[in-house]
């Protein structure tokens, strides 16, 4: 009975080794950093605060060197817009405004060593922007407004455990300035936002 029990107990362990020595997924929880790039255009400027948020993603790899990925990520921070009449009055407005954002991308692992995995990662989805209702608002009428969203970034993972590592990376947003659908705020450009990040991944 005994050696019955032993030979589940190897099998057992050996099954799972193998499972866990392919697993093909990950999810990750990760901090990061918003710096959003000024715009500029149609007398308005449009000058957003720096902020922190989080990130969370599932990543699954379909070959050695491929996977996808599901992001969905938050961040609040405050869209200030300075508006220019055409008597070159100036006027000074601030939204503040939950940002989510819901991306998938494409995820290209060059080569892996035993502990460190580096990436490159393309892809898109939408940014949401969606108005607090608090005092520091000052501009009247803002509605939720959803954004395209280009991303694009970079990291590497660092394997602590077996099935624990530590990710670093930076991910990039290109999208059209919000509005808010305020008439008069468009500024008719691109913004760019920069959002380095930390976080702990989990592989299963």
């Amino acid at each position: 009975m005994f050696r019955g029990f032993g030979a589940v107990v190897v099998a057992w362990f050996l099954f799972t080794s193998m499972a866990l020595a392919q697993s093909r997924s990950d999810v990750s929880i990760n901090a990061f950093g918003s710096f959003v790039t000024q715009s500029s255009g149609q007398q308005v400027t449009l000058a957003p605060t720096t902020s922190a948020g989080f990130l969370a993603t599932y990543r699954h790899a379909l070959k050695q060197r491929h996977a996808l990925e599901l992001n969905y990520a938050f961040t609040r921070n405050s869209q200030n817009y300075t508006v220019t009449d055409l008597s070159g009055n100036q006027s000074l407005n601030s939204i503040r405004s939950n940002v989510h954002e819901a991306t998938a991308d494409y995820v290209f692992t060059p080569r892996k060593s035993a502990r460190l995995s580096p990436f490159l990662l393309a892809g898109g989805g939408a940014l949401i922007f969606s108005p607090v209702n608090n005092s520091n608002n000052t501009a009247l009428g803002a509605a939720t407004e959803a954004k395209g969203v280009f991303l694009y970034g970079g990291g590497a993972d660092y394997r602590l455990l077996h099935n624990i590592a530590l990710r670093l990376q930076y991910r990039g947003l290109v999208y059209q300035a919000p509005d808010f659908n305020i008439f008069g705020y468009s500024t008719g450009t691109w913004q760019h936002t920069a959002e380095p990040s930390a976080g702990v991944v989990y592989r299963f």
